[in-house]
């Protein structure tokens, strides 16, 4: 979460909305970071699923690497 609040901030001063929402199988959330969905997470937890959303946005932002290659 904090790689992606740093871009953020650095790219326009602002800092992006995470959006949690309880789904049958624990909670999902939607990064949206100027008015676009930038990264999405869910898992049992609030944290967890805030945590694998600001993951997801990360790759998709080329900010880090896959955890897997």
């Amino acid at each position: 979460k904090g790689i992606l609040q740093e871009y953020t901030q650095s790219v326009n001063q602002s800092l992006p909305t995470y959006i949690t929402k309880s789904v049958s199988n624990g909670f999902q959330t939607q990064i949206v970071f100027e008015s676009k969905t930038i990264g999405e997470g869910i898992a049992k937890s609030k944290r967890e699923s805030e945590r694998e959303a600001a993951y997801s946005a990360c790759l998709k932002l080329k900010l880090i690497g896959d955890k897997n290659g």
